[in-house]
């Protein structure tokens, strides 16, 4: 009988030797697992440095190292005996659950907040253009108050036109002016413009269009602008314009067309034109973008007896780079983005 108790004493202290073994065994699992995700919250590599990874590793390093389950943890070596009870008081206190209660909410909080504004998510959003408008009226608010909301709707449906499906690249515009008769009053203009035409979506028809207008006397019989050229992807499209039209009251003649393009990544398009005119009536040349241009480029060679100020409309002169080395030459390059409403301006006088 005694041989029996002293087995099962024996097999109990063996279970006990055990069972302390594997709690020293797991605390050190445990903590090499905390170790490992506070490593990736600090090192990070590859696709795990994009949001929300990060965060994640470092709540779950904090939760590993000092959460809820590293608690129950303490608390089987408190009973165990291997840990003071001051130790299990710090980890069972209402502060410092408190206190980790408001660090993992904190984090879940910032979790969320990164989530909703992902650019991922936004782009799933049906009602991103109101989210948007709402941003702005809040942003402008607290400093005009009064006018935050037509701000919001000028800015989206002139300088952000969520309209269109296009916009301009590799715009360039080469002019050059002489003088068409002896007595210096009438000019000719020859101009060639080259861009190309992006879509947004390659799936969509771009509906592209062009108008140019010279301004003249009623009685003016010299006056003219004429097509020369028209290419869009080196297809020629002159028979699919209409010739240049006069205004009712004789005070201009217009030239215009429009297309609808499809099928195609991008399109290349090539229009030469000349325009006959007197700069004394038609004093001012204007380009105003309809859409977003991307860095345009605009060289004007013009005669010694005329004078032309280059204007820039809506941007800051500064951003134009003059690449012109020679008296009669403008050569300006936008190194920028235009917006809507946006351009230049060149207006003519004669030189004294």
């Amino acid at each position: 009988m005694s041989s029996t108790i002293e087995f099962l004493q024996r097999l109990g202290r063996g279970f006990k030797a055990l069972g302390d073994g594997i709690v020293r065994t797991l605390i050190v699992w445990w903590f090499l697992l905390g170790a490992v995700f506070a490593a990736l919250f600090l090192i990070h590599p590859g696709f795990l440095a994009a949001d929300p990874w990060p965060k994640l590793f470092e709540l779950l390093a904090t939760a590993t190292i000092t959460g809820g389950v590293f608690e129950t943890i303490v608390k089987s070596f408190q009973y165990s005996g291997l840990f003071k009870e001051e130790l299990q008081g710090i980890f069972s206190s209402s502060q410092y659950k408190c206190d980790q209660t408001e660090l993992l909410a904190e984090a879940a909080s910032e979790i969320v907040s990164k989530t909703i504004y992902n650019s991922a998510f936004l782009e799933q959003r049906k009602d991103i253009e109101e989210v948007w408008r709402q941003v702005t009226e809040v942003l402008y608010k607290s400093r005009f108050k009064d006018i935050s909301q037509r701000i919001a709707n000028k800015v989206l449906q002139e300088y952000f036109p969520v309209g269109d499906n296009f916009y301009y690249d590799e715009f360039e515009e080469n002019v050059e002016i002489t003088f068409c008769d002896s007595e210096k009053i009438f000019i000719q203009s020859r101009e060639k413009v080259s861009l190309t035409i992006k879509p947004i979506d390659e799936t969509q028809k771009v509906k592209w269009g062009y108008r140019t207008d010279v301004l003249k006397r009623p009685d003016d019989t010299r006056s003219k602008v004429e097509l020369l050229k028209l290419e869009i992807n080196q297809k020629d499209r002159m028979t699919d314009c209409q010739p240049p039209h006069a205004s009712k009251n004789g005070k201009s003649l217009s030239l215009e067309f429009a297309f609808e393009l499809e099928g195609a990544k991008e399109y290349k398009v090539v229009m030469e034109m000349k325009r006959i005119y007197d700069p004394a009536v038609d004093t001012v040349r204007d380009f105003v973008a309809a859409r977003f241009v991307n860095s345009p480029e605009l060289h004007v060679k013009f005669p010694e007896e005329l004078s032309l100020t280059f204007q820039p409309v809506g941007t800051r002169k500064d951003a134009y780079k003059d690449l012109s080395t020679f008296q009669n030459v403008i050569w300006n390059v936008y190194q920028d983005l235009i917006f809507p409403n946006q351009g230049y301006r060149i207006m003519f006088s004669r030189s004294e």
